[in-house]
């Protein structure tokens, strides 16, 4: 629970081992694991907002994209789904109808406290700040990190987040972070 007048922001998950922990849950025989491990595994390959990825049918995943008017923005978008990201559905994941995110009664989609509940407890770690933003900027972060050409990965993850600008980007995947700390570790003091 987050106190008042904190200031509460999101953590980035190493992308590996959140890749890593997702297949672990994907194997497993029960149906919330599997649910849990495809949503690591969609975030960690679109960067969808966790509004928008409960709303995912079974049906765009067999289409191979999905076109959405995104919940926070209300703007309109086209995400295409990644090879692999459709090899491990069809690999790992219960096939149906309807919401991919179902609760048990299959009425309406999981809700967003329950993934970031649940993703608490997967990525236990006391020293990080999770929530299903963690994953955006897994997934952000490694791709900035993947490109032989930075200034063009950030305009390229600013519009894909539909931000203001790569400035914006920059400090939402922690990149900014570490530029600063590198310029105040310069300054050595002598002892």
């Amino acid at each position: 629970m987050n106190l008042k007048g904190n200031i509460t922001v999101s953590d980035r998950i190493d992308f590996d081992i959140a890749n890593r922990i997702a297949i672990e849950l994907l194997k497993s025989h029960k149906k919330t694991n599997k649910k849990l491990g495809f949503y690591i595994c969609l975030i960690l390959t679109t960067g969808l907002r966790i509004s928008d990825a409960l709303t995912l049918t079974h049906e765009a995943i067999e289409k191979g994209y999905y076109e959405l008017r995104e919940k926070k923005t209300s703007k309109a978008k086209r995400y295409d789904f990644s090879l692999s990201l459709i090899a491990i559905y069809n690999k790992y994941y219960l096939k149906g109808e309807g919401l991919l995110f179902a609760n048990n009664s299959g009425t309406k989609a999981i809700s967003n406290s329950f993934i970031n509940r649940k993703l608490k407890e997967i990525f236990h770690n006391s020293d990080l700040n999770i929530s299903s933003h963690s994953l955006r900027k897994a997934f952000g972060y490694n791709l900035y990190q993947l490109s032989s050409n930075k200034t063009e990965a950030l305009y390229q993850l600013s519009e894909i987040y539909n931000h203001s600008s790569p400035k914006t980007t920059k400090i939402y995947i922690g990149v900014r972070t570490e530029e600063l700390q590198e310029v105040i570790n310069k300054n050595i003091l002598r002892f």
